[in-house]
């Protein structure tokens, strides 16, 4: 298969970009990325502006489930004497 893509991109005289994109990695809305991925594949060129490098968007991600995880350990009403030796969660022991 990868001998065929080879073929392919170089009978190809314009520009290419190739956009790997991942499918059922636990992402919410994988079937949407699914959808949107086919869609695509039934355009002659697809453009697709993305601001952020990947790190950034794991950053993003990363705080975004911390916030929410210090929002629960915040307002559990079980486990206060735990709050009080660890009040704010973290991704490290």
């Amino acid at each position: 298969m990868l001998n065929d893509v080879y073929y392919l991109i170089n009978k190809i005289t314009e520009k290419l970009t190739l956009v790997w994109i991942p499918s059922r990695v636990g992402i919410k809305g994988y079937e949407i990325a699914d959808r949107a991925a086919l869609e695509a594949t039934k355009n002659e060129s697809v453009y697709l502006e993305i601001n952020l490098e990947l790190k950034e968007i794991n950053e993003k991600i990363t705080k975004y489930i911390l916030d929410k995880w210090q929002a629960v350990w915040n307002s559990s009403i079980h486990d206060s004497f735990y709050r009080r030796i660890k009040p704010h969660v973290s991704q490290k022991n």
